[in-house]
């Protein structure tokens, strides 16, 4: 074969290659010139650098197969048919078709599949032109993907366990509907990128017995986290308190606020903020709102427990579990812990409780105005 001067080749790849993909590799720049082959002729005897990478394209391997994509006009002629535009029509002679999905990346739409796949050999897995987190992000902003926390195939490049590179059925790409695919890892308990213990939600997203989260029962694991990054821990969309004590600020408890009203943590009396309150008196306010407040994750799951109202059956403080116990009356509660003996609340009929508490800010409701607020 007669090598040519880079300006007068015609890019064959044999004939699949961009000028932009040629950078660097003038050895696959080839004559378009047509001359004769002789027969049983290997292709790699002139072309040998097809082999040199640790993933080869099946046609490639051994040279036997090239004529599968390279169309010759004359077996014994080094003469070849101009590729299909868009090359998807050649790759598509063999794999399957990914457009019959829903939603499709936007390379696969366009046919474009050197997009992403060298031809010919790679030193990445399926035939990637570069690591397969270093080649999303020739198109995505890489500050989505970085941040205090980093969700774990984020972290190892695998953008692919969640989403499929082709099309989907899901939007986005997703290789199934949350909370499907979320378990698909979250089966069994793991380790954040700061080593502390993660739960197997989805045991107790199936169990029965438990009282589920309102979004965690439906499955919307996105409505309090994010999925690849944040500035929260455990990748949480805003902030959440994790120490046992938190005086109650609305900018710490802003992920709870998303939904929850913030009268009923600031507020020391109210009828309607909340139902754990003693007549119009606010439990809620009397735990947080204080130096030492107790924060959220203290009494309550943020997925689920088998108790009413999230209440989980033991509270973490250093290195020891501290239990709860609760049960629920007709108009309130009882509630014995730790860090104090059986309590009751009633929401009509205050009670009374053998306790040495902080002075009580504002004014007893009326019973009819409990009544009222039934």
């Amino acid at each position: 074969m007669r090598n040519l001067p880079v300006s007068a080749c015609v890019l064959f790849l044999c004939g699949f290659l961009s000028t932009e993909l040629l950078v660097g590799t003038p050895s696959l720049c080839v004559a378009s010139e047509v001359f004769a082959l002789e027969e049983g002729q290997s292709c790699l005897e002139c072309h040998d650098e097809m082999e040199k990478q640790q993933v080869l394209h099946p046609a490639t391997e051994g040279g036997d197969g090239c004529i599968s994509c390279h169309e010759q006009d004359d077996p014994l002629q080094h003469g070849f048919a101009d590729r299909p535009e868009p090359i998807a029509e050649l790759c598509l002679m063999c794999h399957e078709d990914p457009l019959a999905a829903a939603h499709q990346h936007p390379p696969v739409v366009e046919g474009d599949c050197l997009f992403c796949h060298n031809p010919h050999q790679s030193e990445h897995a399926a035939l990637l032109t570069a690591p397969q987190g270093e080649l999303c992000l020739n198109c995505h902003d890489a500050d989505a993907f970085s941040g205090q926390s980093v969700h774990g195939p984020v972290t190892t490049n695998a953008c692919s366990a969640c989403h499929n590179p082709h099309a989907a059925k899901q939007a986005k790409l997703l290789r199934a509907a949350p909370p499907e695919l979320c378990f698909r890892c979250h089966d069994k308990e793991l380790e954040d990128g700061q080593q502390q213990k993660l739960p197997a939600t989805k045991r107790l997203f199936e169990d029965e017995q438990a009282q589920l989260h309102p979004p965690f029962a439906a499955g919307d694991c996105g409505d309090c986290h994010r999925p690849h990054a944040a500035e929260q821990p455990r990748l949480l969309s805003a902030a959440y308190p994790f120490g046992f004590y938190q005086p109650y600020r609305e900018e710490a408890y802003a992920l709870c606020l998303n939904c929850h009203d913030p009268a009923a943590f600031s507020e020391p009396r109210t009828l309607d903020a909340t139902a754990f309150r003693n007549g119009n008196l606010n439990l809620h306010q009397r735990h947080v709102d204080k130096t030492k407040g107790r924060s959220c994750g203290i009494c309550h799951s943020p997925h689920g427990a088998y108790q009413e109202h999230l209440l989980q059956s033991g509270m973490t403080f250093g290195e020891v579990t501290l239990g709860i116990s609760y049960t629920t009356t007709e108009n309130g509660g009882n509630c014995s812990t730790s860090c104090h003996t059986k309590v009751s609340y009633d929401r009509l009929a205050p009670v009374n409780n053998p306790l040495r508490v902080s002075p009580r800010q504002g004014e007893d409701a009326t019973a009819e105005q409990l009544l009222e607020a039934k």
